[in-house]
Order: structure tokens, then C-alpha cells, then sequence
């Protein structure tokens, strides 16, 4: 997913809006963007360049040529955005890829996303305090949390019982009772718009066992909700 632009570090701003600029003389017109719009563009990104090559050197910059720096680029940032939600984003000549190229993201409409297919890489790590820390990922990214582009969230079903083993003493007085067969395990759910979350159990519940699936969700139209994950468990912590 596109980052948004106003979160760019300096320099991948700087190529962001210079980028930009370039596709706009190049093909702005094309994309019917009046050419008074264009020029505009041309002047403001201009405008902001030289205070960019300003304080590009951090040896001989001074505290002045940064502070002028962030002052221009808020400047600029605060014409980019409504530019580009009028003439840009909604600009049916400009296709989502096209638009992502240029640094933006495309909202789609929730009834024109496809179904989900694939389940969440499902992870699970135990902290101190029965806390339980939930990750899910899309296959593609082996490194950290992510989230379906499809997705509106992540929903979690878990169940806990006592870890394999363990015994729950007899209640005084109590008749002997046939032991039961396996029982159908009673699941919670949460939703979250992110993928990863923490759960906070009780405290009663340090040393079992959690056993959790995840699925990416659609709140717009549950019927293309993705398949739930393989289980994954660990021992809560005290």
C-alpha cells in the first residue's frame, strides 16, 4: 500500500512531489487536467525546490534553511492534497495502478471488492500478565503485520482450555460422573481493523492453552469474508 505522502521521510518527499510534477507536464493533459492546473503545479513544485536543495547538505545548512524548509513543504503538501482529490484520485482516465505510481492510495468501493481467497498467516505470542499478543499477515509479506487490501479488519476466534496434562481436582463431596466425551469448543470473537492486536485474558486463565484462527473480513458484504486461518496456540503467561 501506498505510504501517505505527508508521512515521506525529506528525500522521498522530494522525489514523491518531483515525480509528480513530471508525470503532470508529461501526461496531464492526456488525463484531461486543464493546462492552467498543470502550470500551477509546475510554478508551486518551483516554489518548494530551492528550499529543498537549501538544506540537502547537512554540514553547511543552516537552523533557518530547515525551519524554511518545513515551512514551504507544509505549504506544498497543503496544495497537493485537494489537487489531487479533484483532478487525481477521482480521475477515471488515470487507472488504480497509474494512480498508485504516482503516490496515491484508491479507495474502492466496498461492493467492488473481490471475494477473499486466502487465509492470514496466523501468529501468536504469550507476555507477562496473561497477555496475548495476535499477528496476521498476507503470504507475500514475511516480515511484520499486514493486512488484506481487500480486508475492512481481521476477526479472531479463540478458545482456552487447560494445557495437556493438567487436572482439575475433584469438588469435595461431589458423585463420580462418566468422563465426557470431546466437547465442541466455545469460541470468542473480536474484530480489528488492524492485524495486529492484544488480548488481555484473566488471570485465571495463566497456564492454559489458547487456540486461535483469524479470516480477513469484509463488513460490507460477509459473503466474500476469507477463510479461516490454520489454529495456532500458546500457554498464557502469569
Amino acid at each position: 500500500m501506498v505510504k501517505y505522502f505527508k508521512k515521506l521521510g525529506i528525500l522521498p518527499f522530494f522525489n514523491f512531489s518531483q515525480g509528480l510534477n513530471t508525470q503532470l507536464t508529461n501526461n496531464g493533459a492526456t488525463w484531461g487536467i486543464p493546462a492552467a492546473k498543470i502550470t500551477e503545479f509546475n510554478d508551486r513544485f518551483n516554489i518548494y525546490k530551492p528550499f529543498y536543495d537549501a538544506q540537502t547538505n547537512k554540514k553547511s545548512r543552516t537552523q533557518q534553511q530547515v525551519e524554511d524548509h518545513e515551512e514551504q513543504r507544509t505549504i506544498f503538501e497543503n496544495y497537493i492534497e485537494p489537487f489531487a482529490n479533484q483532478y487525481i484520485i477521482p480521475n477515471e482516465l488515470i487507472s488504480n495502478s497509474q494512480c498508485e505510481l504516482l503516490g496515491f492510495n484508491r479507495k474502492q468501493d466496498p461492493g467492488t471488492r473481490p471475494a477473499i481467497t486466502s487465509a492470514p498467516v496466523l501468529g501468536l505470542k504469550a507476555t507477562q500478565g496473561s497477555r496475548v499478543q495476535v499477528e496476521n499477515r498476507v503470504e507475500s509479506d514475511q516480515t511484520r503485520p499486514s493486512r488484506h487490501k481487500d480486508s475492512d479488519g481481521v476477526e479472531v476466534r479463540y478458545s482456552i482450555a487447560p494445557a495437556p496434562g493438567s487436572t482439575t481436582p475433584p469438588t469435595p463431596g461431589s458423585p463420580s460422573a462418566p468422563a465426557p466425551g470431546p466437547a465442541t469448543p466455545a469460541y470468542t470473537y473480536k474484530f480489528s481493523k488492524k492485524a495486529k492486536l492484544t488480548l488481555q485474558l484473566a488471570e485465571t486463565d495463566a497456564g492454559k492453552v489458547i487456540t486461535m484462527h483469524s479470516r480477513w473480513v469484509n463488513l460490507t458484504d460477509n459473503s466474500k469474508n476469507g477463510p479461516w486461518s490454520l489454529p495456532a496456540t500458546v500457554m498464557v503467561s502469569w
